[in-house]
This record gives C-alpha cells, sequence and structure tokens, in this order.
C-alpha cells in the first residue's frame, strides 16, 4: 500500500468449497507477508494454511501500521 491509513489490519481466508465430490482434499493456502518494506529492515512471514472446511474464516496474521 502507497498511503495506508494507521492502524491495525487484519489479514484473513474465507473457504468457501464446493458442492462437488473431490478426492484432492482440503484447500491450502499460501501467504508471504512483508513487513517494514521500506524501513530497511524488511521482515518475510510465510504462513501456510490448510482449510478444512466450507465457510471457515481462518485469521492468517495481523499488523500494524504507523506514520
Amino acid at each position: 500500500m502507497k498511503r495506508a491509513v494507521p492502524g491495525t489490519y487484519k489479514v484473513r481466508a474465507n473457504y468457501f468449497g464446493t458442492r462437488q465430490q473431490s478426492i484432492i482434499g482440503a484447500t491450502t493456502v499460501s501467504l508471504e507477508l512483508y513487513l517494514h518494506y521500506a524501513s530497511g529492515k524488511v521482515e518475510n512471514k510465510s504462513v501456510i494454511l490448510r482449510l478444512t472446511g466450507n465457510s471457515r474464516l481462518v485469521d492468517v496474521g495481523e499488523f500494524v501500521f504507523e506514520k
């Protein structure tokens, strides 16, 4: 974000699912978060989650943007 409003931001994944039968199983979410991007102190966070149920909302991460 070039001009984010200061505050706390939550990253969530919402699995809507499908009604078709599948042998694949759960859905995997892979997320890369880059914190302190323009400060010279970049921090990389990797998150991998498995979403197993329909309509399941999962909190993936949270970060604070300060001005």
